[in-house]
């Protein structure tokens, strides 16, 4: 997900980050089985993401079906960088 702030106000920390038209990998699963010709793409923008993060020096640390959207695009966003 793309961030395009990280700030403070008085003593509250946040984070502003792009809003993400779509749905969990988690709330898919839950409604129906994707089959292998969708998932695998998916799964490989999945880990090219993942890549890209690690090529920066940073680790998600809490990866899961819940932190990772699929959008109406079908792309792939990684989300809960914080």
């Amino acid at each position: 997900v793309t961030v395009f702030s990280v700030s403070q106000q008085d003593s509250f920390y946040y984070i502003a980050m792009e809003f993400i038209d779509g749905k969990s990998i988690d709330e898919i699963c839950q409604e129906f089985a994707m089959p292998s010709r969708e998932a695998v793409p998916l799964f490989l923008q999945m880990v090219n993401g993942l890549i890209a993060l690690h090529s920066k020096n940073i680790i998600h640390r809490d990866l899961k079906p819940q932190n990772i959207f699929y959008q109406k695009d079908n792309r792939i966003k990684i989300l809960d960088l914080g």
